[in-house]
C-alpha cells in the first residue's frame, strides 16, 4: 500500500468519526485521545451476585452526564452507581456519557453471573 493511499484512508476514517453526527454518538474506540472504560468487580462469577461499577473517563469536556444501562432493564444516572445485583445470566452493560459539548460517548462490557455448580 502506498503512503498516499494510506493517508487518504486515514483521512476518511477521521472524517467519518468526526462528521457522522446523525445519531450524536462517538464511540471511544474511534477516538484515541478519549478514554472511556468501565471497571466492574467482579465481571464474572457464580450468580446471583453484586457487581461494583466505576467509570473511567478522560479528555471529555465537562460537565459530564452519565447513563448506565445494566442489561437487565434497570438504569442509573449516577456517575458511580451503587453496586448492582445480577441474577443468573449474561448481561450487556452499557455506559453512555454526554460531554459538555453535547457529544455522546459509549462503552460496554459483559457481565456473566453463571449458575452455581
Amino acid at each position: 500500500m502506498t503512503l498516499k493511499l494510506l493517508c487518504i484512508i486515514i483521512f476518511f476514517v477521521v472524517m467519518i468519526t468526526f462528521t457522522d453526527t446523525s445519531a450524536g454518538r462517538v464511540f471511544a474506540e474511534e477516538r484515541k485521545d478519549t478514554q472511556i472504560e468501565i471497571f466492574a468487580i467482579p465481571k464474572s462469577g457464580k450468580g446471583p451476585m453484586w457487581v461494583y461499577l466505576e467509570p473511567q473517563v478522560n479528555n471529555l469536556k465537562k460537565p459530564l452526564k452519565y447513563r448506565w444501562y445494566f442489561g437487565d432493564g434497570q438504569e442509573s444516572t449516577d456517575a458511580t452507581p451503587k453496586p448492582h445485583y445480577y441474577e443468573f445470566g449474561k448481561y450487556n452493560l452499557v455506559l453512555e456519557v454526554t460531554a459538555g459539548d453535547g457529544k455522546l460517548y459509549t462503552a460496554g462490557i459483559s457481565i456473566d453471573a453463571a449458575l452455581p455448580g
